[in-house]
């Protein structure tokens, strides 16, 4: 019951724009959570596919497609994620950490410059074990995330805008574009 109610936390915290999903389908077996997690998978690719293929202040060029969101990137699954800054992040909205497989490293990048997480928040990173947390600029995690995927690292990251605001003044399913003169 716990798991779930974490769970719900953690989703809560994802933007649902089903009409931004812009990768193909694919199935394998999964548990139910997988699938749940699935539904907001907004590249619908594993991680060592994906390759942040670019930034401005606003966004990420990912897959093809221009983010004018936060991304979350599991070992398996990319999410546009629901937080503008890490100011604003809470304990839950990591949630997700407590029940998927553990993660060697945790990057963040957190804008323009490097800001510390609240104490809520080391302290919830504390109490799930989670002990290598990286945190850079969003410039240094862009190319930090490239390196460490290629190598097939198993780890989580966390991309926030250098200028969240196109994220937070652009209307809903509007975040993600596909750019059509690749």
């Amino acid at each position: 019951a716990m798991q779930r109610c974490l769970f719900r936390s953690f989703v809560n915290s994802l933007s649902i724009l089903p009409a931004a999903r812009v990768g193909v389908n694919r199935s394998f077996h999964c548990s139910v959570g997988r699938r749940v997690i699935e539904k907001y998978d907004v590249f619908e690719n594993s991680q060592a596919e994906v390759c942040v293929e670019g930034y401005n202040e606003f966004g990420f060029q990912v897959e093809g497609c221009d983010v004018y969101y936060s991304l979350f990137i599991l070992p398996y699954a990319s999410f546009l994620w629901n937080v503008p800054s890490i100011e604003l992040l809470k304990p839950e909205h990591f949630a997700l950490l407590e029940i998927i497989p553990p993660i060697d490293l945790l990057l963040v990048g957190c804008g323009k410059e490097i800001q510390p997480f609240t104490p809520e928040v080391q302290a919830y990173f504390d109490k799930i074990d989670l002990e290598m947390v990286e945190i850079q600029s969003t410039e240094a995690a862009v190319g930090t995330f490239n390196v460490l995927n290629q190598e097939g690292r198993n780890f989580a990251t966390c991309l926030f805008p250098i200028d969240p605001s196109v994220m937070l003044e652009t209307p809903v399913g509007s975040h993600v574009i596909r750019n059509t003169d690749q």
